[in-house]
């Protein structure tokens, strides 16, 4: 559980005290963006690689049994949470009106997966991203209020449902490999 919380620690601490103040210009005027951006990438690698191990090293403790409907749904926010992460590639007429897609993805990623696992380091995980991506996305809609854009094509639209079909599909079956826990 340690290792989890480390590397939330450094994740979050790297994505939200930059963003304190005026943090980041002071970073960048000390260091430029040269210096800033490779150390920004690489704690929030470490990041995420110590996320990864803790989670699978954490010990199993509940807290919730998970609702016999959780598997549906947590299976419906994720179609929906990788629209949006294709989305991020490709702007679609959704992501007119869902300012931060990213942040967008890992709160729907994060909420899913409560709906699915009642342990400690689920929670911890799921819910601190999905809190995180909240947050963020509020504070930077506050900070800089979005623009409008401009429509787009219907057939973008069908492009990113069909490559959002295909990842999620791909996610379906590697799963397993990928969190190991496979989709039964």
């Amino acid at each position: 559980m340690e290792l989890l919380l480390a590397g939330m620690l450094i994740f979050f601490g790297v994505h939200l005290v930059p963003n304190m103040g005026d943090t980041r210009a002071r970073l960048l005027d000390r260091f430029g963006e040269k210096g800033y951006m490779p150390v920004y990438a690489l704690l929030s690698v470490l990041g995420i690689v110590l996320i990864a191990m803790g989670k699978s090293r954490a010990e199993f403790v509940s807290l919730w049994v998970p609702p016999l409907w959780g598997r549906q749904l947590t299976l419906l926010l994720m179609a929906l949470s990788i629209f949006c992460f294709v989305s991020i590639f490709i702007p679609t007429n959704l992501t007119r009106k869902i300012h931060h897609p990213m942040l967008m993805f890992v709160a729907l990623w994060g909420l899913a997966h409560l709906f699915s696992n009642g342990d400690v380091s689920s929670l911890l995980l799921f819910g601190g991203f999905t809190v995180f991506s909240l947050y963020k996305m509020v504070s930077l809609t506050l900070r800089k209020p979005p623009q409008p854009k401009a429509a787009v094509s219907l057939l973008r639209d069908l492009l990113v449902l069909v490559l959002a079909a295909l990842v999620y599909g791909g996610v379906m079956y590697f799963h397993g490999t990928i969190a190991g826990v496979p989709i039964v």
